[in-house]
């Protein structure tokens, strides 16, 4: 398997195991890494929030031809967006 099919099944495993609370999920892996110093794991989860949010994108683009108006979804690079990584003093 290819990293970037990975990253994409990742991020298709994360929405149907989560759903709604997905973003939250992600935002937690990320925090909870970068709590921690893991650099590699904070950027590979911020690639799965990139391809989740492209995959919703997606998703609502089909589902908006089917209905007129959808509610606004939370992005998952939004609620990672503020964490910040620092290598622990370990």
């Amino acid at each position: 398997m290819s990293p970037e099919y990975e990253l994409w099944a990742c991020a298709l495993h994360v929405e149907k195991k989560h759903g709604e609370r997905a973003p939250e999920f992600i935002a937690e892996r990320v925090h909870t890494l970068a709590m921690t110093g893991d650099i590699l794991g904070v950027g590979r989860w911020r690639a799965i929030a990139d391809r989740f949010d492209q995959l919703q994108g997606a998703i609502r683009y089909r589902l908006s031809s089917r209905t007129t108006r959808m509610p606004p979804r939370q992005k998952a690079q939004d609620s990672c967006a503020q964490i910040s990584v620092e290598p622990s003093s370990e």
